[in-house]
């Protein structure tokens, strides 16, 4: 096209721009602020700390993993190194070691030279790397003479490395320089300097517009994070992978996203003063037509009970598959009755409703015609009366939440075990002061998915894709270690205590090479995991206290210490019987105030180390 002269343009079609606009829409909805994109100052300083903390979800260009790294250690200043982040995080000068060298200059790590003096006020904004097109134009002018045009010429020829063409070029380079008075020696190192970087350039027209976007988003969210991480959620809902993520980030911002209400949620995710509604979207196997049938229902009225709901909604729209999956996710909690009640009652309460709708819908005006609509309507309105069952335990009751949303969202699995966590001082996987480093550490999480495999000595290992907290990890367990713990993940037990070397070295992927997987469940109970156990009662000591520990302590292979203040000094005993605690009876002292310590038998397997396999290590779900 171009040979023939027409001229190509690309017209780029981002959902960050109707992110963006839904957050403005939303945020003048809230604050009041009418917010202009073209009128925002960039040099604010909360967003560069957010981007420096790599907060990055959400933001444009730089929300992945190994970018986020790259601005994490960059730690940007201003502007101006955004655009260079996005013309660098790519592929060729990634592996040219260019962005190691920039973030080394930028941090004062390398000094920064020039070849001439002329070269500063060009390649100062970059440290004195040749990171732009536009700059090898720039200097191909200022150094080697060259007209504007030539020197796009020169850029052109340099991107297609043509080895005629180069060394016509240079000639022209020097001839240009000596002509201005250079150093033809120094003139000729930097066309070779210029050729190589000529092959990573990026065009910093482009690259800027990229990065306005990029600030734009980071505003909104340092500034406006409840607007901004409600939109983001809006436009992600049908992508589930994405979706999950930017919950999850919600929660590590401080941003709370409340579950779904069937009387208050919009059909969208909603920002407030307090934090996020769940938007009714957000819940799977619930279609449109049916979400547009129950918000315009509900401006009659709030819905009373599950009954109720059922009888004035559209049964065709909002079907059984529909209400089951409002139930799991917490949408009906606010009505009488519990999960496992409606779910079980869900069959009686749909025939009841149809009856209702039907006679409704059928009811003659005749006398006894009309004895039989009240009558409909009568019992259509009464509360019905459900089946007395205990609600589901906790972690099947989060089990069907997630299937519903994606997300646990009203608790967390690893919830029951914080106690334990904090006694142990357990690790985070995404700690990002352990970025680049190799750490022994222990780590609770919860098994997603895994893969046994057969190694060359046909023994059986796992990879298993773990989470805590914080993020993901590819779990390795060897075969010693895995024949310890297999009966585990074969009757199904999903949460673990790991002990092992945690892998930050690719900000792409943790790893933790398992030394002990133990089920955090028995993990107190089992015999050479924790050496002792210490129980600190809080002043004064009281008798409620005292029985609270006895009653938490258990025949064991521990050894307990028990320490207590009385007046100024303070005691530790030590029990003559080994004993042992379990999660409940921890969680039960730390209600009451009373602390404890867990001292663990060192692991020193060295398995992980030695062991080599063919088959691929990255765990593919």
């Amino acid at each position: 096209l171009e040979a023939l002269g027409f001229l190509k343009m690309d017209f780029l079609g981002l959902k960050n721009l109707s992110v963006i606009d839904l957050a403005v829409r939303w945020i003048a909805k809230n604050h009041g602020v009418s917010i202009d994109l073209d009128m925002l100052p960039l040099d604010d300083p909360g967003v560069f700390k957010l981007l420096g903390e790599g907060k990055c979800s959400g933001v444009f260009q730089f929300e992945g993993d190994g970018v986020t790294d790259v601005i994490r250690r960059l730690k940007p200043e201003k502007f101006e190194d955004l655009i260079a982040v996005n013309a660098l995080y790519r592929p060729g000068p990634l592996g040219s070691g260019m962005v190691d060298d920039f973030i080394n200059r930028r941090h004062g790590k390398v000094e920064t030279t020039y070849a001439f003096p002329e070269l500063e006020p060009i390649l100062s904004e970059t440290y004195g790397v040749i990171v732009y097109q536009e700059q090898v134009q720039k200097i191909a002018s200022v150094i080697g003479g060259y007209s504007l045009g030539g020197a796009d010429l020169l850029r052109r020829a340099m991107g297609k490395k043509k080895p005629e063409e180069m060394a016509k070029q240079k000639a022209v380079f020097l001839a240009g320089a000596k002509d201005l008075g250079f150093n033809l020696d120094k003139a000729a190192d930097l066309f070779e300097l210029m050729a190589y970087f000529a092959g990573y350039g990026f065009n910093k027209s482009h690259s800027t517009a990229y990065a306005l976007i990029a600030y734009q988003t980071a505003f909104l969210k340092t500034h406006y994070p409840h607007e901004f991480m409600a939109a983001l959620l809006s436009y992600e809902v049908s992508n589930p992978d994405q979706f999950s993520l930017y919950l999850q980030r919600c929660k590590e911002f401080g941003v709370p996203v409340f579950p779904p209400n069937i009387n208050t949620s919009d059909i969208a995710f909603t920002p407030t003063q307090e934090g996020i509604l769940f938007g009714l979207e957000g819940i799977k196997n619930v279609g449109s037509a049916a979400l547009e049938n129950i918000v315009a229902i509900r401006k009659e009225g709030a819905f009373t009970s599950l009954l109720n709901f059922c009888t004035r909604v559209d049964l065709r729209t909002a079907n059984k598959r529909v209400i089951e999956s409002l139930i799991t996710a917490g949408a009906f909690d606010s009505l009488p009755g519990n999960r496992a009640q409606k779910m079980h009652d869900l069959e009686t309460i749909l025939r009841k409703a149809h009856a209702a709708q039907e006679s409704a819908k059928t009811g003659q005006m005749t006398l006894f015609g009309l004895m039989q609509e009240e009558t409909a309507s009568a019992q259509a309105e009464e509360e019905h009366i459900y089946t007395v069952l205990p609600e589901w335990p906790a972690r099947e009751r989060l089990d069907k939440e997630k299937i519903s949303i994606g997300v646990y969202l009203s608790d967390h699995p690893l919830n029951e075990y914080r106690a334990l966590a904090s006694a142990l001082k357990v690790g985070a996987i995404a700690d990002p002061a352990l970025d680049g480093k190799n750490t022994q550490t222990t780590i609770l999480g919860l098994v997603l998915n895994s893969k046994v495999i057969m190694t060359k000595k046909m023994e059986r290992m796992a990879f298993v894709e773990f989470e805590d907290f914080s993020g993901k990890a590819e779990l390795i367990i060897f075969p010693k270690t895995f024949a310890q713990c297999e009966h585990a993940f074969a009757s199904g037990t999903t949460t673990f205590i790991v002990t092992g070397e945690l892998d930050r070295t690719n900000p792409e992927l943790a790893k933790i090479r398992a030394e002990t997987v133990t089920p955090a469940s028995s993990f107190l109970e089992t015999p050479d995991m924790v050496s002792k156990i210490t129980i600190t009662l809080p002043e004064p000591v009281t008798e409620d206290n005292c029985l609270a520990v006895n009653h938490a302590l258990k025949p064991g292979n521990t050894e307990i210490l028990l320490q207590y203040p009385d007046g100024d000094k303070f005691f530790a005993v030590k029990l003559t019987q080994k004993m042992a605690l379990s999660v409940e009876g921890l969680n039960e002292l730390s209600r009451r105030g009373i602390t404890f310590q867990l001292e663990t038998k060192s692991s020193k397997s060295s398995e992980n180390r030695n062991f080599k396999w063919k088959q691929k290590n990255n765990f593919q779900p």
